[in-house]
């Protein structure tokens, strides 16, 4: 669905709005039978270089404007936004952003799921179940605190600059 809606905004793409409205529901239907998602954004602090390896694209424009369209849809998940249009409102897979290089990224996705792909669970050997679903929400609830103080910051920091301008 995100790069339909990206080809959908581009001018030579021949997908219309029609048929993205067509897609919403079947997609959003269909996420429902996935137990997670696995997310590797674009981050400074675990940054990942492009290879050309003739297996994905290379653009970085293109790869910055999906990774965008991504966020965009796992911010209205994160916050709770019950009105997104591309995620079911109950029974939603859990987005996990993974990091780091291929095998750090590889065993953070071990974490979830097992040598099959299936979701690990309370029989497993893994602690996840509730108790890591609690600990990523209280991490999601940390930094959207720290996005508030870093934006109150910023604010501040433009007060005390006009401030020093006005003398």
């Amino acid at each position: 669905m995100v790069y339909s809606l990206w080809a959908h905004e581009k001018d030579n793409s021949d997908l219309d709005s029609n048929f993205i409205k067509k897609c919403i529901p079947v997609v959003r239907e269909s996420l429902r039978f996935l137990d997670v998602i696995f997310f590797i954004p674009i981050t400074k602090a675990a940054p990942i270089k492009i290879v050309e390896d003739d297996l994905r694209d290379t653009d970085e424009e293109f790869i910055t404007e999906i990774d965008n369209i991504f966020k965009g849809i796992e911010r209205q998940y994160l916050e709770g936004q019950k009105a997104s249009p591309f995620l079911p409102n109950e029974e939603c897979p859990a987005i996990v952003e993974v990091f780091g290089n291929r095998e750090q990224r590889l065993h953070m996705m071990r974490q979830y799921i097992d040598a099959e792909g299936d979701l690990l669970g309370e029989n497993s050997s893994s602690i996840l179940g509730e108790e890591v679903l609690d600990m990523e929400q209280i991490l999601r609830d940390q930094q959207r605190e720290m996005n508030k103080e870093k934006a109150q910051a910023e604010e501040l920091m433009r007060q005390i600059q006009n401030t020093k301008n006005r003398r």
